[in-house]
Order: structure tokens, then sequence, then C-alpha cells
């Protein structure tokens, strides 16, 4: 379990290439945030997983700003991807829910907020991307034809 933790100024947060975990993997009420503009974070949550995992939860966690809780200046992204899950083909299914994504800016590209892929089941529920009381809350290279991707589910990835 990874819970309850402040995972700032990184190029990447957290990052698991897994196979055997015989499905239990949280990752729980984390906050992702860039105190400094100087390079963007990765991805903040790349998982990939093999066909025996699964059950994976990705819930109540906070992307974006300078602060905790998604607050301050914009946080920079340097990858495309936000928040990413995999699943292999096994009978789990993996959850990702109640997570806030707001205040970032990709300088050079497009934007995808919340990747699902694999072969296996998922649940995406009651996540919130953006901020109606901020105007460009979440910004793809500004004056381009940059893509915005809230949520992608790909299977067979």
């Amino acid at each position: 379990m990874i819970q309850n933790n402040e995972i700032f100024d990184c190029g990447g947060g957290i990052v698991g290439y897994t196979g055997g975990m015989n499905g239990s993997y949280d990752i729980l009420n984390n906050h992702f945030y860039m105190t400094t503009s100087v390079f963007g974070m990765g991805s903040c949550i790349n998982l990939s997983f093999t066909s025996d995992t699964g059950n994976v939860n990705i819930s109540g966690n906070y992307f974006g700003a300078s602060q905790p809780f998604a607050q301050g200046s914009p946080m920079r992204i340097g990858g495309s991807g936000i928040l990413w899950g995999g699943s292999g083909a096994g009978a789990f299914k993996s959850v990702i829910s109640n997570n806030i994504i707001k205040n970032i800016y990709q300088p050079a590209g497009s934007i995808t907020c919340i990747r699902a892929h694999g072969l296996g089941a998922f649940d995406i529920l009651n996540n919130t991307i953006g901020d109606l009381n901020t105007p460009n809350s979440i910004d793809a290279f500004p004056g381009s034809t940059s893509v915005f991707a809230g949520i992608i589910c790909r299977y067979g990835d």
C-alpha cells in the first residue's frame, strides 16, 4: 500500500512494473505536485502489470499545482500521462476512483489525464478532471493543436 504521501519535484511519481502480486495494489490519498517549473513531472502513476495482477485501487489522490490538494500555481508536466493503470488478463478488476486532477499544464505537447490500458477490467468512477471555477485549469500546449484527453480506455494495450 502506498498511502498519505506527498510526492513532489520528481521526474516520475510512482512507477510499478510488476507481476505475481496476486491482486493487491493500493495507491490512496497521495498528493502529486511540483514546487518548481524547471522540469516537468512525467507520469504521476505509471503501473504496468502482467496477467496475474489485478484488484488495483487508485483512489483519493490529488494531481497538480505547486502545493498539496492541487492548490497554488499550475504544475508543469513533462510527459503526456497523469495517471496510468495497466492490468493483465486475469479475473481481477482495477478501480480508479475519487481522484482530483487539476491545475496542470503541458508546455510542449498533449495531455492524457487517466489512461487505463491492458486486458483486464476497469472501473473508472467519480474522478474530477479540471476545475469549473478556474479557466484553463488543464492547459495543453497553449496556442497549438495539441490534444487534451480526460479519460482513455484501451483494451489489449
